[in-house]
């Protein structure tokens, strides 16, 4: 009867222990997970919540992997198939890790986009390290609470005012709205940079503080235009709406993605949250029954206005598609505050009479080194006659044009 009491007690023991060890092992977890926070911030534009679990699940396994690693290292210099055989088990060891990690990285809030910090998130955080600090090791339940919290301190912090940013891609178009919570993207493509979708516009969404866009605008399906987010489409951001001219209904070109196909007359409202009205996006052109075969001028030709200010992106019409543009939505063109100027500056696009609709204030080019000779001086030179301010991104880079306050800049 006493050594079965023994027995139970020291099973009772290692029980104890195990626990223990898990609960050490998700303390170190948090504590690592809080002091790296602002640094994954800073750096990353997110935070991962699922850190402290994954290292709770993590480190007593390497306890027992590493030294297993070094044994069938140490083995193989004698024996070189027990080294193999004791490699084999390390190696199914560390592939559950990558399982694991794979199948938490899949969950919805597994990592958190914060966007750049700002002063404001970086106060917040010290503000609960002092709390930590405080409270000491007596309140242990109250001070990881609190560290938990931190993760709130690095949520991005909207700017209520519509910003439009057209992206330096080179020889193609990206355009980015953001506007409280609501993110659109017009067109990601280039001829003269790759895979500019994962190396530009997704660092970009990060650095503001989204994952993915609201809504993904293609003007046509020129890859100068599409190349940088068809895979994403496809992809990570299958689930995201992207919206076409309707004269690209029976191409194959949208396969796999979650496709709308707009014509003229069309309207699209994006929420922006509790603190900002809706944008309202309003197609132009193309017409339901356009019968032309040139992609460029069926491109969708879109006014996007946030209730003040009016925006109009014109894709790669030509001239004789925006000269009818005018005479169609004189209206809405006279109201127009900025202009995303026609296939990268061409000539082809320099039409008078669109021009002499318009009253600017900003007017931008995308292009990059060309030998199309993108963009051309009659067509800067309208732009300018119009009253804008004209900005060419292989010149400044990217641009990025503000709304709001009673002022544009």
């Amino acid at each position: 009867l006493l050594k079965a009491t023994q027995r139970k007690e020291e099973s009772n023991d290692d029980n104890v222990s195990v626990k223990r060890k898990v609960l050490e092992a998700l303390v170190a977890g948090v504590r690592f997970s809080f002091f790296l926070m602002p640094v994954q911030a800073t750096m990353f534009y997110t935070v991962s919540p699922m850190a402290p679990l994954l290292n709770a699940l993590v480190l007593p396994m390497m306890e027992l992997l590493l030294p297993g690693a070094a044994l069938a290292v140490s083995l193989s210099a004698v024996w070189l198939a027990l080294g193999r055989l004791t490699a084999g088990v390390s190696y199914f060891g560390f592939l559950m890790i990558d399982i694991i990690t794979k199948c938490l990285d899949k969950l919805s809030f597994s990592v958190l986009v914060t966007g750049k910090p700002g002063i404001i998130n970086y106060v917040l955080y010290l503000v609960i390290a002092v709390v930590i600090v405080l409270l000491g090791k007596k309140k242990r339940r109250e001070v990881y609470a609190v560290a938990a919290l931190a993760f709130l301190c690095f949520l991005p912090i909207r700017n209520q005012n519509m910003r439009i940013f057209n992206l330096n891609v080179g020889q193609g178009d990206c355009c980015v709205i953001i506007r409280g919570n609501a993110c659109v993207v017009i067109d990601c493509g280039s001829s003269g940079k790759n895979n500019v979708g994962e190396r530009i516009l997704r660092p970009f969404l990060h650095y503001h503080g989204f994952e993915k866009p609201d809504l993904v605008l293609l003007s046509h399906k020129d890859s100068d235009h599409t190349n940088g987010v068809s895979d994403l489409l496809r992809g990570e951001w299958s689930d995201v709406s992207v919206a076409l001219p309707a004269t690209e209904r029976n191409s194959n070109f949208a396969n796999g993605m979650k496709a709308i196909y707009l014509s003229e007359g069309a309207a699209v409202k994006v929420p922006c949250g509790l603190r900002a009205r809706e944008l309202v996006i309003t197609v132009l052109h193309p017409e339901v029954t356009s019968a032309e075969d040139n992609a460029n001028d069926n491109s969708l030709v879109v006014a996007v206005s946030d209730g003040v200010y009016d925006a109009l992106f014109t894709g790669d019409c030509g001239g004789e598609v925006l000269a009818d543009i005018a005479k169609r939505h004189g209206d809405i063109l006279m109201s127009c505050d900025y202009l995303k100027i026609a296939h990268h500056g061409s000539v082809y696009s320099a039409e008078p009479s669109f021009y002499e609709a318009m009253r600017l204030t900003v007017a931008v080019v995308s292009a990059g080194v060309n030998n199309y000779g993108h963009p051309s001086g009659m067509t800067i030179a309208m732009a300018r006659e119009a009253g804008a301010e004209v900005f060419v991104t292989k010149e400044c880079g990217q641009v990025t044009t503000e709304f709001g306050n009673g002022r544009i800049k």
